[in-house]
């Protein structure tokens, strides 16, 4: 089970940090680029077939010879990757209203000002409340990629209904450094409750874009070392009982990133998950170091929906969905109480896949609104296996904003 989160935010078309800093090249120049890229990484693939095949024939010379020219090539390859289609993301809002509720100018011009939406979209619940669901639906769809659909189901709507909002988001990005297929393989992977399944586990030995960090059961940071001694047990290199390992990943580009927290214990997720704070989540970010770090990390493609009415009532939010209490009387003009209205419904919905290349993710989010002498010494080079539940995100380096955040139960 994964649960994921994306999150809403406003936005300036325009300015967004992330959507407008952003300038991959264009035109013919990008078609020249990627031409290039696709040969060098031809170029790549036969070279690094050609040391594996020396390398059975124990011709460790000609193989070492043919391994420099390969290794020659991934610095082009990642300059020429950076400035072609570094990642893709795509963020939308948008108003679905019915033609008997004419939304208030300063309302429209608030939205349109810091959530980029456009005029609202006239519906007409009333009388075809099942043919407006589809064409949100449809807008959601388009927006995600195809890859949110259906995220209204039949009878969500009705003749009561007056306002939808709906928010998108969309991203897909490639590792900085890919993990390679052939090193992917069957594993055990121990959920919550103890129990095993066999999953594709991708694996990265030395992976050296790899930044890291760990943390006692108190929060503190566990310094992991550097240098052990040949005798060092390795479990001292990693915090014990409650404590966690914090891996960052990043994306061609090296502007977002992905962050997973791992607890040491395969049952401890939830309670990780319940204490961490906005601050504990910065304190992860600042504390991690780049270092090499072998890592495993499941392949996996999920989706899921879910009614977020409880989980917001939970945190204290009441009024908004109860016919006597909610006061949206900004909205509309010339609303009066008697015809007040209330949230009838929050559907989220998400996809994600994880596989060797990057990361593909897209969620939505729907609203209703109803009336009513030194030892001779050796590295140590942690190892992030995530065998076990563990936390991911996706965040933006530059200012720390999380785009997507869910817990992976079962890949």
């Amino acid at each position: 089970m994964v649960f994921l989160l994306a999150v809403s935010f406003p936005i300036d078309p325009q300015e967004h940090p992330l959507l407008g800093s952003l300038k991959p090249l264009e035109g013919e120049e990008a078609n020249a680029a990627r031409r290039q890229l696709a040969e060098l990484k031809q170029q790549l693939e036969t070279l690094n077939a050609e040391v594996k095949r020396l390398g059975k024939e124990r011709k460790f010379g000609e193989s070492n010879i043919v391994a420099d020219k390969a290794r020659s090539l991934v610095k082009p390859i990642k300059d020429l990757a950076k400035s072609v289609d570094p990642f893709e993301l795509a963020i939308a809002n948008s108003l679905w209203v019915d033609k008997t509720y004419p939304l208030s100018r300063t309302y429209q011009q608030t939205i349109e000002k810091f959530y980029g939406s456009s005029q609202a979209n006239s519906c007409d619940f009333q009388n075809h409340a099942d043919a407006e669901r589809g064409r949100i639906n449809d807008w959601v769809s388009d927006n995600t990629r195809e890859k949110i659909q259906n995220i209204i189901p039949a009878g969500a709507l009705s003749r009561e209904t007056r306002l939808v909002i709906a928010n998108a988001i969309y991203f897909k990005g490639n590792w900085s450094q890919p993990f390679q297929s052939s090193l992917t393989t069957p594993a055990q992977f121990t959920s919550s409750q103890g129990t095993q399944s066999t999953v594709s586990m991708m694996s990265a030995p030395m992976l050296d874009v790899a930044s890291y960090a760990a943390f006692a059961d108190d929060g503190s940071v566990f310094e992991t070392p550097s240098m052990v001694t040949q005798d060092f047990n390795e479990t001292q290199g990693y915090p014990s009982g409650d404590g966690y390992q914090v891996l960052e990943l990043p994306y061609v580009g090296d502007r977002l990133s992905m962050l997973c927290v791992l607890p040491r214990q395969a049952n401890n997720l939830n309670k990780l998950v319940a204490s961490f704070t906005a601050e504990k989540f910065e304190a992860c970010r600042t504390a991690l170091k780049k270092r090499p770090v072998h890592v495993k990390l499941p392949r996996f493609k999920t989706e899921t929906t879910y009614n977020l009415i409880p989980d917001l009532r939970t945190l204290g939010m009441q009024d908004a969905f109860s016919p006597e209490r909610a006061d949206f009387t900004g909205l509309t003009e010339g609303q009066t109480l008697a015809e007040r209205l209330y949230i009838s419904l929050v559907i989220h919905k998400a996809f994600v896949e994880v596989n060797e290349q990057g990361t593909e993710a897209a969620a939505a989010t729907v609203v209703g609104m109803a009336r009513a002498s030194a030892p001779v010494q050796r590295p140590f080079i942690p190892e992030f296996t995530a065998n076990r539940p563990f936390l991911a995100a996706i965040v933006d380096k530059v200012s720390g904003m999380i785009l997507f955040v869910g817990k992976i139960e079962t890949p």
